[in-house]
């Protein structure tokens, strides 16, 4: 079954990654399941692999299908990076 939320994301790839893979490539999805660039889908299924696997190479697709407007494609993905830097620092000051 096709994983459509963060956690089937995350679920599925600790999955793969038990069989062998050593690098994942994935298509993170919004609620209503469509392919997603936007931030807290992005960073949601990259926090939930992460979680899983530690330390595994994670791809995200930034397919010209999922956002044909290539301003609006480098901005999501700029917001992606801002978001997930938000999330490391959190998870870094948790830790401490």
């Amino acid at each position: 079954m096709l994983p459509l939320t963060a956690e089937a994301l995350g679920r599925s790839a600790a999955l793969v990654v038990a069989a062998g893979a050593r690098a994942l490539h994935v298509h993170p999805r919004a609620a209503s399941g469509k392919q997603s660039l936007a931030a807290l889908d992005q960073a949601a299924a990259l926090s939930a692999i992460r979680t899983r696997c530690p330390g595994i190479p994670v791809g995200v697709s930034t397919a010209i299908g999922i956002e044909p407007d290539v301003a609006l494609r480098l901005h999501n993905v700029q917001e992606v990076l801002s978001e997930l830097r938000e999330r490391l620092v959190l998870e870094m000051v948790c830790e401490v």
